[in-house]
């Protein structure tokens, strides 16, 4: 433990306000941290060191809850090596990672959460302010709808591949029309299933004719029989 605290305190430098935090809250964290997770938040710990005051306590907790709820030492080890990866990026990109990270473990799906990490990568983030902005986008989906953590992350997973504009508009978008559906796990359900049969064009029509308790069905039908782009052209004029 003293070795893992010495280096992850290092690893801040010369950041000396994150190095006095490490050196303040490292113990409590490790008090904290249950046996069955502690041997990969150990070896994980000390790559967060410079976004850990950015985290801060209530991020860590979120962190070893979320590794508390992986299935083996395995999953542990990927889930905080991934929020890991963000490290040198955003106060408020680590933390869209970790709260991620959380709902995905929590969900019993961890996958879901890696891919989105490969789909967004923290380099993407370098290429415009909006991918700087893309994973905290992202994550205000799942805030958006904290019932419905899995259609959150299974619509995330979608629009993760999409260009930088496209994620933070899209997802901002949704995130919007999410919190004031009176069933947001059906909004988002029925999100993800017509943006990934119509394509990413169907983004705003989705957006502007969403919720709608059967629209879904109808234009999936309408893919079927007409093909996407038929489909979607009925949908832009709401002929559904």
């Amino acid at each position: 433990m003293l070795n893992t605290w010495h280096d992850t305190a290092a690893a801040a430098r010369p950041e000396r306000k994150t190095v006095a935090f490490i050196l303040e809250a490292f113990p409590g964290w490790y008090n904290r941290c249950p046996e069955a997770v502690r041997e990969p938040w150990l070896a994980g710990v000390a790559k967060l060191a410079p976004a850990l005051r950015g985290l801060g306590n209530d991020g860590m907790a979120q962190l070893i809850e979320a590794m508390q709820r992986c299935d083996d030492h395995f999953s542990a080890h990927k889930l905080i090596e991934s929020v890991a990866a963000y490290a040198l990026t955003t106060d408020e990109a680590i933390r869209a990672a970790t709260a991620m990270a959380h709902a995905a473990a929590g969900a019993s799906r961890l996958d879901v959460w890696l891919e989105i990490a490969q789909r967004f990568p923290p380099e993407r983030m370098e290429e415009s302010r909006d991918a700087e902005h893309g994973p905290t986008a992202l994550a205000s989906v799942l805030a958006a709808a904290p019932t419905a953590p899995l259609a959150a992350l299974l619509l995330m997973r979608a629009l993760a591949c999409e260009n930088a504009a496209t994620v933070r508009t899209g997802a901002t978008k949704l995130a919007a029309k999410a919190k004031s559906a009176s069933d947001a796990a059906e909004f988002l359900h029925d999100a993800r299933e017509l943006l990934e049969a119509l394509g990413i064009r169907a983004l705003s029509a989705i957006a502007a004719k969403l919720p709608d308790h059967d629209l879904a069905a109808r234009v999936l039908a309408m893919r079927s029989e007409f093909g996407a782009q038929a489909a979607l052209r009925l949908l832009e004029r709401g002929e559904v």
